[in-house]
C-alpha cells in the first residue's frame, strides 16, 4: 500500500486550502484565536473531513491524519510566505522587527492549530479503536 496516492493529494490539497484560508481569516480580521480557531475546528474543519473520510476515497485512520498534517505544513509555510512578501516595513521599527513578528505569529498560529489537530486525531482514534468502522 503506497503512502502517497491520489487520494491522499486530494486531501492534502483540500486542507492546505481550508487551513490557508483560515489563517488569512485570523491575520486579517481581529478575531480572538482560540475561540476562532475551536470555531473553524468544529464548524467547517471537522464537517468537511468526516465527509471526505466516509466517501469513496478510502484511506486508512493513519493515512488521512498524515494528509491531514502535510496539509498544516505545506498551509502554514504558504502562508507565511505570502505575508512576508506583503509585509510592509515601518520606518520607526529596526530592521527585521515585522519578519521576526510575522514569524512569532505564525509560529503560534500553527502551534494552537497543531494541538488541535492533535487532539481531533486521538479522540477519532479511540473512536476508530472502539468502533472499527470510522
Amino acid at each position: 500500500m503506497s503512502l502517497i496516492n491520489g487520494n491522499s493529494l486530494k486531501i492534502v490539497l483540500i486542507n492546505t486550502v481550508i487551513i490557508c484560508l483560515s489563517q488569512f481569516l485570523i491575520m486579517h480580521t481581529k478575531l480572538s484565536i482560540l475561540p476562532f480557531q475551536l470555531g473553524f475546528t468544529a464548524l467547517i474543519f471537522l464537517p468537511i473531513n468526516t465527509l471526505i473520510r466516509l466517501s469513496k476515497m478510502k484511506l486508512d485512520l493513519y493515512q488521512h491524519w498524515l494528509s491531514i498534517y502535510i496539509g498544516l505544513f505545506c498551509s502554514t509555510v504558504i502562508f507565511y510566505v505570502i505575508e512576508a512578501l506583503l509585509l510592509d516595513g515601518l520606518s520607526d521599527s529596526p530592521p527585521g522587527e515585522p519578519s521576526f513578528d510575522l514569524f512569532l505569529i505564525v509560529l503560534i498560529y500553527g502551534f494552537l492549530q497543531l494541538l488541535i489537530f492533535v487532539f481531533i486525531n486521538g479522540v477519532s482514534y479511540i473512536i476508530n479503536v472502539f468502533t472499527n468502522k470510522f
